[in-house]
């Protein structure tokens, strides 16, 4: 039988429906979308959490770019993940996350560190990043520095300031800032949330910390409650006298962009950063037989033969 031109069974066409996708993208490399998928995707791109400081801050938690309906600029897309701020004394900041060609790189901002002091060290101030670290003792707040996307339909950047520590000047740290927040200040030194705003409700909870990123670590205490972490995957301090080393849980989480919370001698590491890509749901349409050319043109222009 005739078939556009072509002797061959007739073509009945049926269409399969692929549900959409969600890619979490946990170390560097490179990103190819699903073949037949659309080209435009929701896209979540969060720096590492910087460190905590000794006897001092959180640290913020990695600036946080959410952009929905973003169109690939390519088949194979470079992903840089940015690691976390070290635990050691000193400004440890978040390292950037980085989505794209260096024509059209997306960047999220690594997060400030935790400002510290101890001994004979004075009181530092929270250092700026992606979301800026809370303060140790009576000192100045870190700034968040994770701008918005120019020139990209409905992008937007969330990062948010430090907070300070104890103004009577006692051994209580500020929070780092979350995506969401900013950090709470003291005696409270509770890391600032980190859920995006607005909400994201595609991300499911098993990506990232309970769907949420970039939380700000908690300030250093040494006496009372334990602080809290910042929701986001933020680092809490553990109330360990002294300088005792708190529990694990001072660090920021991995993938999640968490700040490391600010913990005596021995503050928390950040946690690194994450790309997130939802795959928009698409049709595969295929026939058994014989396909004239028009058909065939029609669907490698549209991305869908199979």
């Amino acid at each position: 039988m005739a078939n556009g031109g072509i002797i061959g069974p007739v073509n009945t066409v049926t269409c399969t429906a692929v549900a959409a996708n969600v890619v979490p993208i946990t170390a560097s490399g490179t990103y190819n979308k699903t073949s037949g998928a659309p080209t435009t995707v929701n896209l979540i791109v969060v720096g590492g959490g910087g460190g905590g400081g000794p006897e001092g801050g959180g640290g913020g938690g990695g600036g946080m770019v959410y952009i929905p309906c973003h169109s690939l600029g390519a088949s194979a897309i470079p992903v840089v993940i940015g690691g976390g701020g070290a635990n050691q004394p000193g400004n440890n900041p978040g390292v950037n996350t980085t989505f794209g060609n260096p024509s059209g790189t997306i960047t999220a901002v690594g997060g400030g560190a935790g400002g510290g002091c101890g001994g004979a060290t004075p009181a530092r101030s929270g250092f700026p990043g992606g979301s800026g670290g809370g303060s140790s003792r009576a000192a100045s707040v870190g700034s968040a520095t994770q701008p918005s996307q120019p020139g990209v339909s409905g992008s937007a950047g969330f990062g948010n300031n430090g907070a300070p520590s104890d103004s009577s000047g006692g051994a209580i740290g500020g929070a780092g800032g979350g995506a969401g927040a900013a950090g709470s200040p003291a005696p409270t030194a509770a890391g600032g949330s980190g859920k995006g705003t607005p909400s994201i409700p595609w991300v499911p909870s098993s990506v990232g910390a309970s769907g949420l990123f970039a939380g700000g670590g908690s300030g250093w205490r040494d006496t009372g409650s334990p602080a809290q972490p910042g929701t986001g995957g933020g680092g809490k301090n553990t109330n360990m006298p002294g300088y005792a080393a708190p529990a694990p849980e001072k660090n920021g989480a991995d993938n999640t962009g968490g700040g490391g919370a600010g913990a005596g001698a021995s503050p928390g590491s950040g946690g690194s950063g994450v790309v997130v890509i939802q795959e928009q749901a698409f049709n595969i349409k295929k026939a058994p037989g014989v396909w004239d050319m028009n058909t065939v043109y029609d669907f490698v222009k549209d991305d869908n033969w199979v």
